[in-house]
């Protein structure tokens, strides 16, 4: 075994180690795992790159962002956008996209401008002409896409549908089974699409050799074999063991406090759902242009003492749900290989001013940043939605955003922090994007309504009704 296959990405992951020792004297904001031929990608001040295992760079180019090598080839974030590039940093194709996956059995999953998915052969060319509304990585040579009408298949390497059933959510071949969920729940399917078994559950794991741990719609916990038998019926945890906000945070059914206890260094079964969720959240924002590069960043709570949240220096559109990291509401890291977010104050004092609260979104969407700047104030615009306010300006990455909030997180559930981006907070992650969507959605429309002419205020009654409807009366302004 060489060397760069034996080092570990530091606890801090700033470097990287070999037997418990620097591997080298340079340090990064972020470094991720080597990868064949023996690179890693780093993030230093803003720029990424990659590096051999004495710690110096493999070329001379620098990008926003880079990620691991698969199959020879690393995809990176550049200015004019996403692509791949070989192992002495040359653009392995011309084509630039919105976001790029990784090279799995000579096919990558990318987005196109447009917002569509398709996957890419080895020579970066589209490997068949549909578009998809998502495209997953290949495994054994079929992967999962999204229609348009939100449905889930499964497709081979040319494209083509291997069963051609649909499901309202579905997973990659796993030992012969996927697992699938339609309009009663999830399930397993063979390699035909159809159900092995007639049951359905809350939540389904893999099979491994033969049997599946799966929560049950009542919220039991159970092992299943291949026929959807009860083998085993699991034990319930305590419910400390999991805080019933939890269950909450992801809108999962079934995710109510019933997961078996882990040790600290094992997310629970609940964590580890609630890292998938807020992973496929983050890549949601980038993917509606809220934010971009390493801007922006959101969180979870998992317990009244303990959030989970993005790490310092990280694209959230790129995240692993191991990237993740755990920190007290006082700012300390508790598990997790990086720091917690620069603007981790933020998200800690909206923690404690709400028990209520279960998740904080923070973005630098561009139409609601644009309105601060323009002076805007879309506290005093009233269309469809409830009023938002703009705080006092506080420098980004300061202790000095979670104080100028503080005034607004009683009675409301999002501002703006002028020059720098909203925040919105809610009982549930997918509650807090849905205020960002609306909220920029809204910015766009007023931003295009002032560009044509000079914005008409609403009359007073009418401004009062909507405030009543609200329960905002009491924030009327003459």
């Amino acid at each position: 075994m060489t060397t760069w296959e034996q080092a570990r990405v530091s606890a801090d992951a700033t470097h990287h180690t070999l037997g418990g020792q620097p591997l080298y004297a340079a340090r990064f904001d972020q470094v991720l795992a080597f990868h064949a031929p023996g690179l890693a990608a780093v993030l230093r001040d803003g720029a990424g790159w990659h590096i051999d295992s004495s710690g110096g760079p493999a070329y001379g180019r620098r990008f926003v962002r880079t990620f691991g090598f698969y199959e020879g080839l690393a995809a990176v974030a550049a200015v004019d956008g996403c692509l791949h590039i070989r192992t002495d940093g040359t653009d392995h194709y011309s084509q630039r996209y919105a976001w790029c996956g990784n090279f799995q059995e000579g096919r990558c999953a990318v987005r196109d401008r447009g917002g569509a998915y398709l996957h890419l052969d080895h020579a970066g060319r589209p490997a068949y002409a549909q578009r998809w509304r998502y495209a997953g990585d290949y495994r054994h040579g079929v992967a999962v896409v999204q229609s348009d009408a939100g449905l889930h298949t499964h497709v081979d390497l040319q494209g083509a549908p291997v069963h051609g059933a649909w499901f309202n959510d579905l997973d990659v071949f796993h030992k012969g089974f996927a697992r699938a969920r339609d309009r009663s729940g999830w399930h397993h399917v063979d390699g035909a699409g159809r159900a092995i078994y007639s049951r359905r559950f809350a939540a389904v794991e893999p099979f491994y050799n033969g049997f599946a741990r799966v929560e049950c719609l009542d919220g039991g916990l159970e092992v299943i074999d291949e026929a959807g038998g009860t083998t085993v019926k699991l034990p319930e945890a305590q419910p400390q063991t999991v805080p019933a906000g939890l269950a909450r945070i992801c809108q999962v059914p079934g995710l109510d406090g019933r997961d078996d206890p882990a040790p600290r260094d094992e997310p629970s079964a609940a964590e580890r759902r609630a890292r998938r969720a807020l992973v496929r959240v983050g890549r949601l924002l980038y993917e509606r242009d809220y934010n971009a590069t390493i801007d922006g960043n959101l969180s979870v709570r998992l317990s009244r003492g303990e959030i989970l949240i993005t790490p310092s220096g990280s694209h959230n559109g790129f995240l692993e749900p191991d990237e993740l990291v755990v920190m007290d509401l006082d700012g300390s890291r508790t598990r997790g290989p990086g720091k917690p977010t620069s603007e981790h104050r933020l998200h800690a004092r909206i923690y404690q001013r709400r028990d209520d609260i279960h998740s904080v979104i923070h973005v630098h969407a561009p139409y609601t940043l644009a309105a601060t700047l323009a002076g805007i104030d879309l506290h005093q615009t009233y269309v469809t939605m409830a009023p938002v306010p703009t705080t006092r300006y506080a420098r980004i990455s300061s202790a000095a955003s979670a104080e100028v909030i503080d005034p607004y997180i009683a009675d409301y559930n999002w501002a703006i922090l002028p020059r720098h981006g909203p925040v919105a907070w809610a009982d549930t992650l997918w509650n807090a994007f849905l205020r960002i969507e609306g909220l920029e959605h809204f910015a766009k429309v007023v931003l295009a309504a002032a560009a044509v002419g000079p914005l008409q205020p609403m009359p007073r009654e009418l401004r009062r009704e909507l405030l009543e409807l609200w329960h905002l009366e009491h924030q009327e302004t003459t």
